[in-house]
């Protein structure tokens, strides 16, 4: 990991759920972090490191990125359902910023871009189960149609400039540290309900499948893609846990891990969701050595702890 050491790691959105957890695990691993995010670091230790801004705001200049540095891009300011009410803002906010900041790092020369896609959107309406990377890219939803722009903009940058980059097509991602009081992630946000006693509300009949990670297990992966040599292979994969659960089965084992008796609201379904969604991880396994290590059980548990152990303020984020 000498390179990357050299030039550190810049996480844009760092100060986030996935983006706190990843700067604290880098930091750990002795790699000089710096996050770049409008909202103040949930580690206070952290604020020397903290640029604060969003990326449309903040210029891709010399003096935030460097020659060798590895820049993680997990910024993005919509979510799936409401991503289709203003796809001209999604574009503005995401797409357009994004691209600028490509130029920066093209500019710059740094080490590798690493891009936190969306595997529960960019696919659609999913032909076949498990859904490899070959699948078919038609996503319904705006959210969905931006991440992939993004992943194309990488591939064309790659062609012309000779960019590095990894993309990680991430599938739903839960563990402590994500907002349960919010409106994205159905386990930690089900969990939310339940430690106020408030009703679960389920979009559809529950029968809705996805695939569900845990914090850690995509932490690992994006540990292993700042270590790994990228090759000639197309760079892109899929980050899950390869298996489906519904939403019903979600709810009974909060149940069971919880021992408590979840209540639940039913609501009219949604057109953004897609009956089903569970990643091939096979090639992820394969080229990074990578596996997920925490079952879906462990993980509710953990998180139910989290979540208990809360502060009246929140944890603080989103």
């Amino acid at each position: 990991m000498t390179r990357q050491r050299q030039g550190g790691v810049l996480i844009l959105g760092g100060c986030g759920f996935i983006g706190s957890a990843l700067a604290a695990k880098l930091r750990a691993e002795g790699l000089d972090v710096t996050l770049l995010d409008p909202f103040p670091p949930r580690d206070p230790t952290f604020r020397d490191r903290w640029i604060p801004g969003r990326m449309e705001d903040v210029p891709p200049t010399e003096t935030i990125l460097r020659p060798g540095m590895t820049v993680v891009h997990l910024a993005w300011t919509s979510l799936p359902e409401p991503s289709n009410r203003d796809p001209y803002g999604d574009i503005a906010s995401n797409l357009l910023p994004s691209l600028r900041w490509l130029e920066g790092c093209v500019e710059t020369g740094v080490s590798r871009v690493i891009f936190l896609s969306s595997g529960g959107t960019v696919y659609g309406i999913p032909r076949a189960r498990p859904i490899s990377e070959e699948h078919p890219t038609e996503p319904i939803c705006s959210y969905g149609i931006g991440k992939l722009a993004v992943e194309k903009y990488l591939a064309l940058f790659r062609r012309l400039h000779d960019l590095p980059y990894f993309i990680l097509r991430a599938s739903n991602v839960y563990g402590p540290g994500k907002d349960p009081f919010g409106r994205q992630g159905a386990i930690n946000v089900f969990l939310g309900n339940v430690v106020r006693d408030e009703p679960i509300r389920i979009w559809g009949d529950g029968g809705v499948v996805r695939d569900y990670i845990f914090i850690e297990d995509l932490l690992d992966l994006f540990v292993r893609c700042i270590a790994t040599r990228i090759g000639d292979e197309t760079p892109l994969f899929n980050a899950g846990s390869g298996e489906g659960h519904s939403l019903r089965d979600i709810v009974d084992r909060i149940h069971a891990v919880t021992g408590t008796h979840p209540k639940v609201e039913w609501t009219a379904g949604r057109k953004v969701d897609v009956p089903a969604n569970v990643l091939d991880i096979g090639k992820a396994r394969k080229r990074f050595d990578w596996t997920p290590g925490i079952p879906l059980d462990e993980g509710i548990r953990r998180t139910w702890n989290w979540i208990r152990n809360l502060s009246p303020a929140g944890p603080g984020g989103r």
